[in-house]
């Protein structure tokens, strides 16, 4: 369960890792949005009305607070509801990566 956004490549993203975190666990994996992209909340498939109590959530948001409470809420009927990403070491290794990166093409 992810955030959503107006930009359909940014729903892209959290679909492709759905699809891939799916196929990696051998799961069927669906991909659903807390706002702004459907399947979206309020707009026939919400969380609430597909989870069933054999189902694993897991959110797709690195902090926990209103969107992370949410997904909880709605991912309720759920058996398991995974916490949020949190900063973990990969996390903030790529993060770190990524702006070596951008200073190195700045100096390059």
């Amino acid at each position: 369960m992810a955030h959503g956004t107006r930009a359909p490549a940014g729903n892209d993203v959290a679909r492709g890792i759905t699809q891939r975190a799916g196929a990696r666990g051998g799961l069927e994996a669906v991909c659903s949005f807390v706002e702004l992209s459907a399947p979206l909340l309020g707009l026939g498939d919400r969380p609430a009305d597909v989870v069933r109590p054999s189902d694993v959530v897991s959110p797709y948001l690195l902090a926990p607070g209103h969107f992370a409470d949410r997904c909880r809420a709605e991912a309720a009927a759920g058996a398991l509801v995974a916490d949020v990403i949190g900063a973990q070491s990969l996390i903030v290794e790529r993060v770190v990566r990524q702006a070596g990166f951008l200073v190195a093409d700045r100096c390059a």
